[in-house]
């Protein structure tokens, strides 16, 4: 019996020696191992293969190093594992089941290791195991996996995670008896939120697909690891029927594939459609383009047709005829409108044989605005989007036949003086009559006579309701009282997309001057807030055209800044920043308010604002300051000094907005240049002094070190730390005003300082009396208890070089500051490390 049994285990070592030759290899030898289990027929010999076997994989499993050897081998048993499970169904195949099952039970007992690489492999093997076995017959193995393998779901390792996630893929299905899946909501966390992008990787692989999961699947098409992106786009919405996802998943999907920065995911995206989805819709990518609501959310057409556009190498054939046109949809408008763009950006072909003359093209686009006019209320956004795709192609139509020009003039007024038009229409009726006319100051005659005609209309006109289509989605025709004021929400709309076209002043376009007397200024003193806010608007953009005009009527503005409370006070702080960043602070000087003749200082006003309780009016001053700051237009302390005030007080925790806009603005300005950094560490507001929250005193610190890194200049960085030098002394004066138990945080701080051979000599004489003197405050203090926690920093060598640094004359220390160059502070932890030995 011993001789068997050496023999039994010097085949399987001599089997392991061979299969490190390579992975050729390894399919021969797993047959020639399974042989050998299968040709013991007692069932003694098969548990000598089945312990030799644990015996060569414990040697495997407790080497510590990475080596490649090692590598190959586990590689050689999960094929071993492979091998045995498709030979489970044949003759003999109970005993490779039964050599299986032992072998999990043995690697489970691994799952807790200590040693990480040991975790690793172990869950390796078993996940291996788990994926190649057809079923798992014992409740006892079943129980005893969930109850070893659910804990490496949380283990700190990511690698372990990892396969722990492969080897549970199995196991999702596992209902508790609350009715809850435990697993499968794990792997749900864990494809949200894991910190490793290998983890969340692999949960998203291994995720079942079912109508609960999809919608978290779908979600990473927005993770932040493009490596996820692709493996959604290429690999895992190919097991997802396409039709199972609802119009707003197709289009999420598809917007953030066909938008990705990285081109190989929006390769991916666009061959999931085209070698997938269109296979569903016979081919037809109109049928496509149908399943996708481009009404409703039209740039993922867009951008679908121009991946469409251009990865074809064969321009498809179509015969846009007269029944075409009669029968148009938003799919096939929207398809036309792409199709001549490519032909005319990218071909030599002539645009002009897909397009109906202007003097047609002007005819259907008269009936469909007929449909829309007389369709009801759910069919007119069809209609609406159609008569906008068919204004969208101006570039490409032939304005040189004279009779086609006139009749699409004429309609074109037509339409903008038509009280049913779309507001989303009306900037492209504006760009066509921009387009038709000789010059702006002819541009701007024909829109003043379309404006007069507007109000003439409604003055002829009695009917009730008739201008409903014109007001925002919160204003209908019921809410105001009279029709003039419709007619005059609609002026003030066109009056607004004229003025984001032009480029002459009222000085150099005198028809200017009427419309801004007789439209814009009553408009801003009317009571309703949505003709004052238009009328705003249109004020602030008379004021970009002239520096005059803005100066002029700076004191209005100010007015709704500093009086008004509601969305009105929004638009004039947008306009007011706008307008400085144009013309510069120094162009306004104090003024009066036309309402109550107080006087107004422009940045007094604004500052009101970075108070305000109202979260959008704060945040939109906040983003003005800051463009203002990184403009170099504005370098008042006592501003950035309330910016940086308002990025750590608890209070804006729950503006989002405001507290993501400070972010970028303060990392951005600090690392900008030398002189923006001198502003950040020079105003005492932002200095650590909040004696409530240690914490906080930490992280402002921590960040105001950062902060002031000259190293990290975008602009000119510099060798030498400029600020640090200054900022100990600071701190360590700061540190002296403090009881001792807060101290201790104020030296850690220090620590983190640099200090190199630019150093002051009167600096670093100041630093060295602060820093004896905080030595021996503390030192007074018997009841003082310092502990250190595992995130202080290294306490090694810290003794001789702070007793070394406090107990040398200033000018030896500068002496050797010069020799050495640099000596970093980095090894000064808390408190204990300035006392000496008692």
């Amino acid at each position: 019996m011993v001789q068997g049994e050496e023999t039994v285990h010097s085949q399987i070592a001599a089997l392991f020696h061979q299969a490190q030759e390579g992975q050729i290899t390894h399919r021969k030898t797993s047959s020639l191992l399974k042989k050998i289990l299968q040709s013991s027929d007692e069932t003694l010999h098969e548990k000598e293969f089945t312990a030799s076997f644990f015996h060569m994989t414990s040697i495997l499993l407790s080497v510590k190093k990475q080596d490649i050897y090692v590598q190959k081998m586990f590689k050689f048993i999960c094929s071993f594992f492979a091998y045995a499970c498709e030979s489970e169904k044949e003759p003999g195949g109970s005993r490779m089941y039964r050599f299986l099952e032992n072998m999990m039970i043995f690697l489970l007992r691994g799952t807790e290791a200590k040693d990480k690489s040991v975790r690793y492999r172990v869950c390796f093997l078993l996940a291996n195991c788990m994926q190649h076995l057809n079923e798992i017959r014992s409740d006892v193995l079943w129980n005893a996996i969930k109850e070893r393998m659910v804990p490496r779901l949380y283990d700190k390792e990511a690698n372990v995670r990892v396969q722990a996630v492969n080897g549970m893929a199995r196991m999702q299905t596992y209902v508790e008896e609350a009715g809850h899946a435990p697993i499968m909501e794990r792997y749900i966390e864990m494809m949200r939120h894991d910190p490793s992008a290998d983890v969340r990787k692999a949960a998203m692989m291994n995720m079942d697909i079912n109508e609960y999961t999809i919608p978290y699947i779908l979600e990473r098409c927005a993770d932040v690891d493009v490596g996820i992106r692709k493996m959604l786009f290429k690999k895992r919405m190919s097991d997802i029927d396409w039709r199972w996802l609802t119009v707003e998943q197709r289009q999420l999907l598809l917007l953030h594939g066909l938008t990705d920065r990285d081109e190989m995911v929006k390769q991916g995206c666009l061959k999931m459609v085209f070698d997938g989805w269109m296979k569903h819709s016979e081919n037809n990518l109109v049928i496509l383009l149908s399943s996708l609501d481009v009404v409703s959310n039209v740039k993922v057409a867009e951008e679908l047709l121009k991946g469409y556009f251009a990865t074809i190498t064969k321009l498809p054939e179509h015969n846009f005829d007269e029944k075409y046109w009669e029968n148009l949809t938003p799919e096939t408008i929207v398809y036309w409108r792409f199709f001549c763009e490519h032909i005319n950006d990218h071909t030599e072909l002539d645009v002009g044989d897909y397009i109906p003359s202007l003097s047609k093209y002007t005819e259907y686009l008269k009936v469909y605005q007929g449909h829309f006019r007389k369709s009801p209320e759910e069919s007119q956004l069809a209609y609406e989007f159609i008569i906008n795709q068919m204004l969208s192609v101006l570039k490409m139509l032939d304005f040189s036949d004279e009779v086609g020009r006139r009749v699409f003039y004429e309609e074109i007024k037509t339409l903008l003086m038509d009280e049913k038009s779309a507001e989303t229409t009306l900037p492209l009726l504006v760009d066509c009559l921009e387009r038709l006319c000789e010059d702006e100051k002819e541009f701007t005659r024909v829109m003043i006579d379309i404006l007069t005609d507007i109000g003439e209309l409604i003055e002829r006109n009695d009917l009730p309701n008739q201008m409903e289509a014109m007001t925002l989605e919160e204003y209908s025709a019921e809410d105001l009282e009279q029709q003039s004021l419709l007619a005059t929400i609609k002026c003030l709309y066109l009056i607004k997309v004229m003025l984001q076209k032009a480029k002459l002043s009222h000085v150099e376009n005198v028809s200017l001057e009427g419309i801004i007397q007789e439209m814009i200024l009553p408009s801003i003193e009317s009571e309703i807030a949505i003709i004052q806010e238009r009328g705003l608007e249109c004020l602030g953009l008379i004021c970009t055209l002239d520096k005059q005009s803005s100066i002029e009527y700076m004191p209005i503005f100010l007015s709704f800044v500093n009086l008004i409370e509601d969305s009105s006070k929004i638009k004039a702080i947008q306009i007011v920043f706008d307008l400085i960043i144009l013309f510069g602070l120094n162009s306004f000087p104090d003024c009066v308010s036309p309402f109550n003749n107080e006087t107004l200082n422009l940045l007094n006003v604004l500052k009101k604002c970075l108070y305000s309780k109202d979260p959008q009016v704060q945040t939109l001053t906040v983003q003005g300051f800051s463009k203002l700051f990184l403009f170099n237009i504005l370098n008042e302390s006592e501003i950035l000094g309330g910016l940086f005030l308002l990025y750590y007080i608890p209070a804006t925790n729950s503006n989002f907005k405001l507290e993501q806009s400070l972010n970028y603005f303060i990392n951005l300005f600090s690392f900008s240049s030398i002189e923006n950094q001198s502003l950040v560490t020079s105003h005492p507001s932002i200095h650590p002094g909040e004696k409530d929250s240690m914490l906080n005193i930490q992280q402002i610190a921590h960040q105001l070190i950062d902060w002031t890194d000259s190293t990290k200049c975008l602009k000119n960085p510099s060798s030498i730390q400029l600020f640090h030098p200054d900022l100990a002394l600071e701190l360590a004066t700061e540190a002296l005003n403090e009881p001792a138990a807060y101290a201790k945080h104020f030296v850690q701080i220090i620590s983190k300082l640099k200090l190199n051979h630019s150093i002051k000599l009167e600096t670093l004489e100041s630093l060295h009396s602060t820093l004896s003197s905080l030595q021996r405050l503390i030192s007074s203090i018997d009841s003082i208890q310092i502990h250190s926690t595992q995130n202080d920093l290294d306490n090694s060598n810290i003794e001789s070089e702070i007793s070394e640094l406090l107990n040398q004359d200033p000018n030896d220390i500068k002496q050797q500051l010069e020799e050495n160059q640099k000596i970093e502070l980095d090894e000064l932890s808390d408190i204990s490390d300035l006392l000496n030995d008692d």
